[in-house]
């Protein structure tokens, strides 16, 4: 006799199916009901941030991340608006693999796969030390330059 709870948890092999077809035939009535289809998988995609930005993958790493982009993160809402939808970003498309597809589906109409993309691509500008439009940070000192005496 067939052990049942193993084939639950995964592929019956060619001996347990052709156990099964004895004791099922395809014009059984238990067959017609089922309509057994595969199922689908989600799709998951490794992101080549794995390597280069670990802290992504940790909360304490990714609150440190959010802390450095928007440093006005107590007083100011709009950074704190901000950067919760960053961190739900980081979470679904970094850490679980999900496409910007998926996320909308998941989260509803507030996450538009185009601002979806456009919050990666800033992630990305600013793993690499860039700001968020993309261009390099100065190397000269802030404010007007001092008159030359």
């Amino acid at each position: 006799m067939i052990d049942t709870s193993q084939i639950y948890r995964r592929k019956p092999t060619p001996e347990e199916n052709n156990a099964l077809r004895e004791l099922f035939d395809g014009d059984d009535q238990f067959w017609e009901g089922m309509q057994v289809v595969r199922p689908r998988t989600l799709q998951v995609k490794h992101r080549k941030e794995e390597d280069t930005a670990p802290f992504l993958y940790n909360d304490r790493g990714t609150v440190d991340f959010l802390r450095r982009c928007f440093p006005g993160l107590p007083e100011n809402r709009d950074h704190l608006h901000q950067a919760k939808f960053w961190y739900a970003v980081i979470h679904y498309y970094f850490r679980m693999g999900m496409t910007n597809r998926a996320i909308q589906q998941e989260r509803g109409f507030i996450f538009e796969r185009s601002r979806i993309d456009y919050t990666v691509q800033q992630i990305r500008r600013k793993i690499k030390g860039l700001r968020r439009n993309g261009k390099a940070y100065s190397t000269r000192p802030r404010g007007r330059p001092r008159k030359q005496v």
